[in-house]
């Protein structure tokens, strides 16, 4: 555990902090690779949300409404996701981008305790093994040229 930083920028012992968590310890895993989360509501408000990664320790989505950073929330799994729904704090919210619907904002919401995540999808290994080997072979000349490819689109 380390400590905040007092008025002078040094660690002042009395105002200790969480650990901070390594991304390592906590891959994120794309929407896509949890298939059994639909969509995602952010309450209070109660707010609709598209997942777009999760990892056990929190979540990025998107939605219309701007949430405060430090905000308590509890974020609810429609599908048949477990835990349904779990509680947590906002950790940073921006703008995604704006359209003709209005502003969508990514929130980035730190669960206060971690959750299981189910291992990736068994179709996704296959597709990305099929692609592999549905790939063209390397030719000779391709080979002996080190040179990057450059799209020309």
């Amino acid at each position: 555990m380390s400590s905040q930083p007092n008025d002078h920028g040094k660690p002042d012992p009395a105002r200790p902090t969480a650990p901070e968590a390594s991304p390592a310890e906590d891959p994120r895993h794309p929407a896509s690779d949890v298939p059994a989360i639909k969509a995602v509501r952010i309450s209070p408000p109660r707010t609709d949300a598209v997942l777009i990664n999760i990892s056990a320790g929190g979540i990025l989505a998107e939605c219309g409404t701007r949430f405060q950073p430090g905000v308590r929330v509890t974020v609810g799994f429609v599908g048949e996701f477990l835990p349904a729904s779990v509680t947590g704090r906002v950790a940073r919210s921006s703008i995604a981008r704006i359209g003709p619907e209005g502003v969508r904002y990514h929130v980035g919401i730190a669960f206060s305790a971690k959750i299981p995540l189910p291992d990736r999808p068994p179709a996704a290994d296959t597709n990305a093994t099929a692609a592999a080997e549905a790939a063209p072979e390397a030719t000779s000349a391709d080979a002996g040229d080190a040179r990057p490819r450059v799209n020309r689109w």
